[in-house]
């Protein structure tokens, strides 16, 4: 979560990520804007993990399955309802809904309920067919939306596996970045993996079997990428400097997630995840404080940086009428922002800003069990 609000603060802050610059693009980046953005690849597989690993506690402390079901569609329909409303208007801060995004939160959303549907279902099985998603769904990769198809199928099929951008007019655009198929995978897989958090699984073997998928899905993603055949349609190369080599080397397909970006995020995800029981130094319990009130800090973090984003472009100098939600993402005007290593500045102000933020609501959250609807915040 922590990391993730590096991103969004490049997203608003770095000159080259308001001019439209893909900092993933070999050609332009540096090594520095590179791996500011690689890193965050593991925040989207590790959220939808934990969500689906988090459902599994839900349900198994119930035996009634049909409530269970029910409470993850209830929850589902109110993170794909907050996606397009409150989320899409924290990117844009415009009420006309210029940009309207299916990210982290609708891919998590439509998920939890998907999973509604095999709650009743043996754990194994669960794992299998997230397994199976996980590693088929690139089979489906040459399927590609065409122009001549209904609109209602090319919605249809990019809402499912293909990542794409629809212009209904000149003023909105409807971006849909996480196709929901291969993310029903992960959630599965995290589901299943919620099995070790029973009672009846010691902490040893929990740590253990953890830290041997985690090796295995690194051991795959390795093999695979070096073969360069399934797995990712983006192959790497060899470039100029051993860096740059590298860099081609971890550029993996993210939208949607391929199986190799999977393994390469989810892999060092679980080996983190076998250890970090064990944690307990004061950054761990602060990490811990934005981790139980996961959905509140992510909106506060879009709408706290995108607020100081503004401020600062304003008092740097920008018109108040430069900054149009409807013609640049977000209102940024081209030619705003500052270099990469002041967006590390900007991140680690927004990280402690939310902390105290974080831990009021925690508490409020915590003394106020009997308000029902603070289950979904």
């Amino acid at each position: 979560m922590v990391i993730m609000a590096l991103d969004h603060t490049r997203d608003y802050f770095n000159v080259n990520a308001i001019s439209g610059q893909d900092p993933l693009d070999l050609a332009t980046t540096t090594p520095l804007i590179f791996f500011t953005r690689w890193i965050t690849h593991f925040c989207a597989p590790i959220f939808v993990l934990l969500s689906g690993l988090s459902a599994f506690l839900v349900v198994d402390r119930t035996s009634k399955k049909g409530a269970a079901a029910l409470f993850l569609v209830k929850r589902g329909l109110w993170l794909i309802v907050a996606e397009v409303t409150v989320v899409s208007i924290g990117w844009s801060f415009s009420l006309a809904w210029p940009f309207t995004m299916f990210q982290v939160i609708w891919a998590i959303g439509m998920s939890m309920i998907l999973l509604a549907a095999v709650v009743r279902l043996p754990v194994r099985w669960v794992c299998v067919l997230g397994v199976a998603i996980i590693v088929g769904h690139n089979a489906l990769d040459g399927i590609v939306t065409q122009p001549d198809w209904p609109l209602w199928m090319q919605i249809s099929w990019s809402l499912l596996h293909e990542s794409n951008v629809f212009k209904p007019d000149d003023v909105h655009v409807i971006a849909i970045g996480y196709p929901v198929l291969p993310w029903f995978g992960v959630m599965l897989v995290g589901y299943s993996l919620g099995a070790l958090y029973r009672s009846n699984v010691s902490a040893q073997a929990r740590h253990a079997l953890l830290g041997q998928i985690g090796v295995t899905a690194i051991a795959v993603f390795m093999v695979m990428r070096l073969i360069n055949g399934y797995g990712d349609m983006h192959h790497w190369s060899s470039q100029s400097t051993e860096i740059r080599t590298i860099m081609s080397f971890l550029d993996c397909t993210k939208y949607p997630p391929s199986l190799l970006y999977t393994c390469m995020t989810i892999g060092p995800g679980l080996l983190i995840l076998a250890s970090a029981e064990r944690w307990t130094s004061p950054l761990s319990r602060m990490m811990i404080t934005f981790g139980r009130v996961p959905f509140f800090y992510y909106l506060a973090h879009i709408y706290l940086i995108h607020s100081l984003a503004w401020i600062t472009a304003l008092v740097v100098g920008t018109a108040w009428s430069a900054l149009d939600p409807t013609a640049t993402f977000g209102g940024m005007p081209i030619g705003y922002g500052f270099e990469i290593e002041w967006v590390y500045v900007f991140w680690i102000s927004v990280v402690l800003l939310l902390y105290p933020a974080c831990r009021w609501y925690d508490v409020y959250k915590t003394s106020h069990k009997h308000i029902t609807w603070l289950r979904y915040l």
